[in-house]
């Protein structure tokens, strides 16, 4: 067993196929195939379920994953390590984001800022829904990813805070309050969000005891926009994964407003490698200058 094949291994979980992997790793599909049957060999089991579309991780597989991902990421951190000790800021660093918020509003400030002090890191995004990125994060998939708040399994950071806004159309009756009643949305024809948000939009529902009729499930925000365009349903979502502006719909604060906190997470902050520690920081002194910009505001 070697840690090229072990991130063979990763590689092929991944993508799903041997072509997709050769073609994400830069080598022959005929290298993907020797790598994976030498690892099988070596430890004496099957690792993927070849009959699958796309391939799969047989249960053994899925174990032995969770080990590799560690042992390649812990390989990672030495070869970091060893590159900062002779004065090179050199790696990859893989983070997690789901969505437009993280995707559009923050991240490409905090890569630019991070590119300009360390050049030589190579900063990979992976988007995907918030229970996803979690489960990344937990199996080393990526070594950050961002979260929504409270969450106790990770250690986090705290980046930026926005809220959840009432989503309708230009000329429903609810769109002359300033602020929108969260009972309101009571028996409405609503679109329910099917992305991460949509658990905590459907919790502040319940608290409130509004039961609206809910018609539509959307996971792409822009669909939902469409839709309440149309006047055909209201929705909630929040405000730093909304456009500054949508032709036909408007945003109203919900009353009591609803505070979504957003977090960089990590499994722990004392184990990360030296460029995903360096981000940290990064976006920890990012988001403190933030916060006492927007208090002076």
């Amino acid at each position: 067993m070697t840690l090229a094949q072990l991130e063979i291994f990763i590689a092929l979980a991944e993508a799903g196929s041997f072509t997709a992997a050769a073609v994400r790793l830069g080598i022959g599909q005929s290298a993907v195939s020797h790598a994976i049957s030498a690892l099988e060999k070596s430890l004496d089991v099957s690792l993927f379920d070849r009959r699958a579309t796309p391939i799969a991780l047989t249960n053994p597989g899925e174990r032995i994953m969770r080990n590799a991902r560690g042992m390649v990421a812990q390989a990672a951190a030495i070869r970091q390590e060893a590159s900062a000790s002779r004065g090179l800021a050199r790696g990859l660093l893989h983070i997690g984001s789901f969505g437009p918020t993280s995707s559009l509003r923050l991240l490409p400030e905090l890569i630019e800022l991070f590119h300009q002090k360390y050049p030589g890191v190579e900063v990979m995004i992976e988007e995907a829904r918030d229970e996803i990125v979690e489960q990344w994060i937990t199996d080393r998939r990526v070594e950050l990813g961002f979260v929504i708040l409270p969450d106790e399994r990770f250690e986090t950071v705290p980046i930026e805070q926005d809220e959840y806004m009432a989503i309708l159309p230009a000329a429903h009756h609810l769109a002359k309050l300033k602020e929108v009643p969260v009972a309101s949305f009571d028996n409405l024809p609503f679109i329910m969000s099917r992305a991460g948000s949509g658990e905590e939009i459907e919790t502040l529902l319940a608290r409130f005891n509004a039961k609206p009729r809910v018609l539509y499930r959307m996971p792409q925000l822009i669909s939902i926009l469409g839709l309440v365009q149309r006047g055909l349903a209201v929705s909630i979502a929040a405000t730093l994964a909304l456009p500054e502006n949508y032709p036909g719909v408007v945003y109203r604060p919900l009353a009591p407003r609803a505070i979504r906190r957003i977090a960089l997470a990590m499994r722990d902050r004392t184990d990360l490698a030296p460029v995903a520690s360096a981000f940290v920081d990064m976006a920890e002194d990012w988001a403190a200058k933030r916060k006492r910009k927007k208090s002076k505001t």
